[in-house]
Protein backbone atom coordinates (compact mmCIF):
# COMPACT_ATOMS: atom_id res chain seq x y z
CA UNK A 1 0.00 0.00 0.00
CA UNK A 2 2.90 2.28 0.74
CA UNK A 3 4.30 1.94 -2.51
CA UNK A 4 1.39 2.03 -4.76
CA UNK A 5 0.48 5.40 -2.22
CA UNK A 6 4.20 6.90 -3.36
CA UNK A 7 3.88 5.56 -7.12
CA UNK A 8 0.46 7.08 -7.24
CA UNK A 9 1.56 10.19 -5.70
CA UNK A 10 4.49 10.83 -8.06
CA UNK A 11 1.75 10.57 -11.22
CA UNK A 12 -0.99 12.79 -9.54
CA UNK A 13 2.30 15.54 -9.15
CA UNK A 14 3.34 15.28 -12.47
CA UNK A 15 0.15 15.73 -13.42
CA UNK A 16 -0.68 18.81 -11.00
CA UNK A 17 -3.74 16.93 -9.63
CA UNK A 18 -4.40 17.72 -5.92
CA UNK A 19 -7.79 16.34 -5.25
CA UNK A 20 -8.56 12.62 -4.75
CA UNK A 21 -11.60 10.73 -4.47
CA UNK A 22 -11.51 6.90 -3.30
CA UNK A 23 -13.90 4.61 -3.30
CA UNK A 24 -11.94 0.99 -3.55
CA UNK A 25 -8.55 1.81 -2.28
CA UNK A 26 -8.83 4.06 0.61
CA UNK A 27 -6.18 2.60 2.50
CA UNK A 28 -3.81 3.45 -0.44
CA UNK A 29 -5.85 6.67 -0.45
CA UNK A 30 -4.92 7.52 3.47
CA UNK A 31 -1.55 6.72 2.82
CA UNK A 32 -1.04 9.29 -0.15
CA UNK A 33 -2.59 11.89 1.48
CA UNK A 34 -0.10 11.81 4.89
CA UNK A 35 2.98 11.65 2.15
CA UNK A 36 1.73 13.99 -0.81
CA UNK A 37 -0.17 16.97 -0.70
CA UNK A 38 -3.82 15.83 -1.46
CA UNK A 39 -7.06 16.34 -0.63
CA UNK A 40 -9.03 13.80 -0.09
CA UNK A 41 -12.51 12.26 -0.28
CA UNK A 42 -13.64 8.97 -0.02
CA UNK A 43 -17.03 7.08 -0.62
CA UNK A 44 -17.39 4.01 1.74
CA UNK A 45 -19.69 0.96 0.20
CA UNK A 46 -19.84 -1.49 3.33
CA UNK A 47 -20.59 -4.37 4.21
CA UNK A 48 -16.79 -5.26 3.89
CA UNK A 49 -15.43 -2.13 5.70
CA UNK A 50 -17.93 -2.46 8.29
CA UNK A 51 -16.83 -6.37 9.21
CA UNK A 52 -13.61 -5.25 11.12
CA UNK A 53 -13.57 -1.20 11.12
CA UNK A 54 -10.53 -1.14 13.41
CA UNK A 55 -8.08 -2.95 10.90
CA UNK A 56 -9.66 -1.24 8.16
CA UNK A 57 -8.92 2.44 9.54
CA UNK A 58 -12.42 3.98 9.46
CA UNK A 59 -11.44 6.38 11.82
CA UNK A 60 -8.20 7.73 10.49
CA UNK A 61 -10.09 7.49 6.96
CA UNK A 62 -13.07 9.91 8.20
CA UNK A 63 -10.65 12.47 9.59
CA UNK A 64 -8.36 12.44 7.30
CA UNK A 65 -10.79 13.36 4.40
CA UNK A 66 -12.71 16.36 4.04
CA UNK A 67 -15.45 14.84 2.77
CA UNK A 68 -17.20 11.13 3.07
CA UNK A 69 -20.14 9.41 1.10
CA UNK A 70 -22.52 6.36 2.00
CA UNK A 71 -24.12 4.61 -0.31
CA UNK A 72 -27.12 4.69 2.32
CA UNK A 73 -27.94 5.81 6.00
CA UNK A 74 -27.50 2.46 7.52
CA UNK A 75 -24.09 2.91 5.98
CA UNK A 76 -23.46 6.44 7.79
CA UNK A 77 -24.32 5.11 11.24
CA UNK A 78 -22.02 2.30 10.82
CA UNK A 79 -19.63 5.21 9.90
CA UNK A 80 -20.80 7.28 12.71
CA UNK A 81 -20.21 4.58 14.98
CA UNK A 82 -16.73 3.74 14.11
CA UNK A 83 -15.72 7.42 13.64
CA UNK A 84 -15.36 10.40 16.32
CA UNK A 85 -18.31 12.76 16.45
CA UNK A 86 -16.38 15.33 15.57
CA UNK A 87 -16.11 14.25 12.13
CA UNK A 88 -19.65 13.77 11.06
CA UNK A 89 -20.27 16.78 9.55
CA UNK A 90 -18.08 15.46 7.01
CA UNK A 91 -20.42 12.29 5.93
CA UNK A 92 -23.00 12.81 3.01
CA UNK A 93 -25.58 10.02 1.64
CA UNK A 94 -25.16 9.66 -1.49
CA UNK A 95 -27.73 6.95 -2.89
CA UNK A 96 -26.41 4.03 -5.80
CA UNK A 97 -28.61 4.05 -8.87
CA UNK A 98 -28.87 2.55 -12.51
CA UNK A 99 -29.53 4.38 -15.51
CA UNK A 100 -33.00 3.33 -16.21
CA UNK A 101 -33.53 4.69 -19.50
CA UNK A 102 -33.29 1.96 -22.48
CA UNK A 103 -34.48 -1.35 -19.82
CA UNK A 104 -37.45 -2.51 -21.24
CA UNK A 105 -40.63 -3.58 -18.76
CA UNK A 106 -41.44 -7.49 -18.06
CA UNK A 107 -44.44 -8.75 -19.51
CA UNK A 108 -46.89 -9.05 -16.95
CA UNK A 109 -47.75 -12.87 -15.95
CA UNK A 110 -50.78 -13.17 -14.31
CA UNK A 111 -50.82 -17.19 -13.25
CA UNK A 112 -47.40 -18.29 -14.17
CA UNK A 113 -46.69 -21.86 -14.88
CA UNK A 114 -43.92 -22.23 -13.56
CA UNK A 115 -43.44 -19.18 -11.19
CA UNK A 116 -40.57 -18.11 -12.27
CA UNK A 117 -37.67 -16.65 -9.55
CA UNK A 118 -34.34 -14.98 -9.86
CA UNK A 119 -31.37 -14.14 -7.77
CA UNK A 120 -27.77 -12.80 -8.96
CA UNK A 121 -24.42 -12.20 -7.55
CA UNK A 122 -21.78 -14.29 -6.87
CA UNK A 123 -22.47 -17.96 -5.62
CA UNK A 124 -20.73 -17.31 -2.09
CA UNK A 125 -21.10 -17.70 1.73
CA UNK A 126 -22.43 -14.05 1.68
CA UNK A 127 -25.50 -14.52 -0.46
CA UNK A 128 -26.73 -16.90 1.97
CA UNK A 129 -28.17 -19.18 -0.91
CA UNK A 130 -28.51 -22.23 0.76
CA UNK A 131 -31.51 -21.36 2.88
CA UNK A 132 -32.97 -19.84 -0.91
CA UNK A 133 -32.29 -23.24 -1.52
CA UNK A 134 -34.15 -24.57 1.48
CA UNK A 135 -37.27 -22.14 1.02
CA UNK A 136 -37.73 -23.56 -2.49
CA UNK A 137 -37.91 -27.19 -1.42
CA UNK A 138 -40.32 -26.14 1.06
CA UNK A 139 -42.33 -24.98 -1.67
CA UNK A 140 -42.17 -27.78 -3.84
CA UNK A 141 -43.41 -29.60 -1.07
CA UNK A 142 -46.43 -27.72 -0.67
CA UNK A 143 -46.89 -28.21 -4.54
CA UNK A 144 -46.01 -24.93 -5.56
CA UNK A 145 -45.10 -24.47 -9.02
CA UNK A 146 -41.89 -23.04 -8.64
CA UNK A 147 -38.00 -22.37 -10.96
CA UNK A 148 -35.33 -20.44 -9.49
CA UNK A 149 -32.51 -19.38 -11.83
CA UNK A 150 -29.31 -18.44 -10.59
CA UNK A 151 -27.36 -15.70 -12.59
CA UNK A 152 -23.52 -15.64 -11.56
CA UNK A 153 -20.97 -18.18 -10.11
CA UNK A 154 -18.52 -18.58 -7.59
CA UNK A 155 -16.65 -21.05 -5.37
CA UNK A 156 -19.73 -22.51 -3.57
CA UNK A 157 -21.42 -23.47 -6.92
CA UNK A 158 -20.66 -27.25 -6.51
CA UNK A 159 -21.94 -27.38 -2.85
CA UNK A 160 -24.98 -25.51 -4.08
CA UNK A 161 -25.57 -28.14 -6.76
CA UNK A 162 -25.20 -30.92 -4.85
CA UNK A 163 -27.55 -29.42 -2.24
CA UNK A 164 -30.35 -29.17 -4.62
CA UNK A 165 -29.85 -32.59 -5.56
CA UNK A 166 -30.17 -34.11 -1.92
CA UNK A 167 -33.23 -31.68 -1.58
CA UNK A 168 -35.18 -33.51 -4.96
CA UNK A 169 -35.33 -30.14 -6.60
CA UNK A 170 -31.97 -30.09 -8.85
CA UNK A 171 -34.95 -30.19 -12.41
CA UNK A 172 -36.02 -26.82 -10.19
CA UNK A 173 -32.68 -24.66 -9.79
CA UNK A 174 -31.22 -23.58 -13.08
CA UNK A 175 -27.39 -22.73 -12.53
CA UNK A 176 -27.33 -20.29 -15.10
CA UNK A 177 -24.02 -19.11 -14.62
CA UNK A 178 -21.83 -15.07 -15.11
CA UNK A 179 -23.88 -13.65 -17.84
CA UNK A 180 -23.42 -10.10 -19.52
CA UNK A 181 -25.37 -7.14 -18.71
CA UNK A 182 -27.48 -7.82 -21.74
CA UNK A 183 -27.93 -11.89 -21.01
CA UNK A 184 -29.04 -10.57 -17.86
CA UNK A 185 -31.97 -8.17 -18.76
CA UNK A 186 -33.19 -10.90 -21.07
CA UNK A 187 -33.27 -13.43 -17.53
CA UNK A 188 -35.07 -10.06 -15.94
CA UNK A 189 -37.76 -10.07 -18.48
CA UNK A 190 -38.44 -13.83 -18.00
CA UNK A 191 -38.71 -13.66 -14.44
CA UNK A 192 -41.87 -12.95 -11.88
CA UNK A 193 -39.66 -12.43 -8.93
CA UNK A 194 -36.33 -11.08 -7.76
CA UNK A 195 -34.92 -12.95 -4.86
CA UNK A 196 -32.34 -11.82 -2.47
CA UNK A 197 -30.79 -14.01 0.52
CA UNK A 198 -28.04 -12.27 1.47
CA UNK A 199 -26.71 -12.03 5.42
CA UNK A 200 -25.44 -8.25 4.30
CA UNK A 201 -25.47 -6.06 1.47
CA UNK A 202 -25.11 -2.13 0.38
CA UNK A 203 -27.64 -1.57 -1.35
CA UNK A 204 -27.78 -4.27 -4.09
CA UNK A 205 -27.94 -3.06 -7.50
CA UNK A 206 -29.16 -6.41 -9.08
CA UNK A 207 -32.55 -5.37 -6.75
CA UNK A 208 -32.25 -1.87 -8.57
CA UNK A 209 -31.91 -3.56 -12.20
CA UNK A 210 -35.25 -5.96 -11.39
CA UNK A 211 -37.18 -3.10 -10.25
CA UNK A 212 -36.24 -1.19 -12.90
CA UNK A 213 -37.56 -4.43 -15.48
CA UNK A 214 -40.41 -4.23 -13.49
CA UNK A 215 -39.71 -7.49 -11.58
CA UNK A 216 -40.79 -7.16 -8.02
CA UNK A 217 -38.23 -8.03 -5.01
CA UNK A 218 -38.50 -10.20 -2.38
CA UNK A 219 -35.34 -9.35 -0.01
CA UNK A 220 -34.22 -9.62 3.55
CA UNK A 221 -34.67 -6.43 5.78
CA UNK A 222 -31.23 -5.85 6.49
CA UNK A 223 -28.63 -2.77 5.54
CA UNK A 224 -29.53 -0.35 2.90
CA UNK A 225 -32.09 -2.73 1.27
CA UNK A 226 -35.18 -0.94 3.11
CA UNK A 227 -34.48 2.14 2.25
CA UNK A 228 -34.57 1.09 -1.43
CA UNK A 229 -37.76 -1.58 -1.21
CA UNK A 230 -40.46 -0.12 -0.05
CA UNK A 231 -42.45 -3.12 2.10
CA UNK A 232 -45.40 -4.06 0.36
CA UNK A 233 -44.91 -1.54 -2.37
CA UNK A 234 -41.89 -2.43 -4.38
CA UNK A 235 -41.66 -5.56 -2.92
CA UNK A 236 -41.57 -8.18 0.19
CA UNK A 237 -39.00 -8.43 2.95
CA UNK A 238 -38.50 -11.06 5.40
CA UNK A 239 -36.33 -11.34 8.14
CA UNK A 240 -32.75 -12.11 7.32
CA UNK A 241 -31.69 -16.00 7.51
CA UNK A 242 -35.59 -17.00 8.21
CA UNK A 243 -36.32 -19.61 5.64
CA UNK A 244 -40.14 -20.16 6.78
CA UNK A 245 -40.90 -16.20 6.28
CA UNK A 246 -38.75 -16.13 2.94
CA UNK A 247 -41.36 -19.28 1.79
CA UNK A 248 -44.27 -17.05 3.22
CA UNK A 249 -43.46 -14.17 1.06
CA UNK A 250 -42.72 -15.67 -2.26
CA UNK A 251 -45.73 -17.65 -1.95
CA UNK A 252 -47.38 -14.21 -0.92
CA UNK A 253 -46.37 -13.13 -4.57
CA UNK A 254 -47.21 -16.10 -5.84
CA UNK A 255 -51.33 -16.16 -4.75
CA UNK A 256 -51.38 -12.45 -5.18
CA UNK A 257 -51.54 -11.55 -8.91
CA UNK A 258 -53.39 -7.97 -7.92
CA UNK A 259 -50.40 -7.13 -5.57
CA UNK A 260 -47.73 -8.11 -7.90
CA UNK A 261 -49.18 -5.82 -10.41
CA UNK A 262 -48.93 -2.97 -7.86
CA UNK A 263 -45.59 -3.34 -7.21
CA UNK A 264 -44.73 -3.95 -11.02
CA UNK A 265 -45.74 -1.12 -11.50
CA UNK A 266 -44.27 1.09 -8.58
CA UNK A 267 -40.47 -0.80 -8.91
CA UNK A 268 -39.74 1.23 -12.48
CA UNK A 269 -40.87 5.02 -10.98
CA UNK A 270 -39.18 3.81 -7.83
CA UNK A 271 -35.93 3.30 -9.11
CA UNK A 272 -35.87 6.25 -11.42
CA UNK A 273 -37.02 8.48 -8.10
Amino acid sequence: YFVEAVCVGDRLRKAGITRVHSVYSTTVALILSRVWDINLSITLHGPAEFIDPEGFAIREKVRAAELVCSISYFGRSQIMLWSSSSDWHKLQVTPLGVEISGWKIADFREHPSPFELISVGRLVEIKGYPLLLDAVAQLRQEGRDVRLTLAGDGPDRASLEAQARQLGIADRVVFAGWKNQDELRQLYLNSDACVLSSFAEGVPVVLMEAMATGVPCVAPRINGIPELIRDGIDGLLFTVSDVQELAVAISKLMDSPDLRRRMAESCPQRVAD
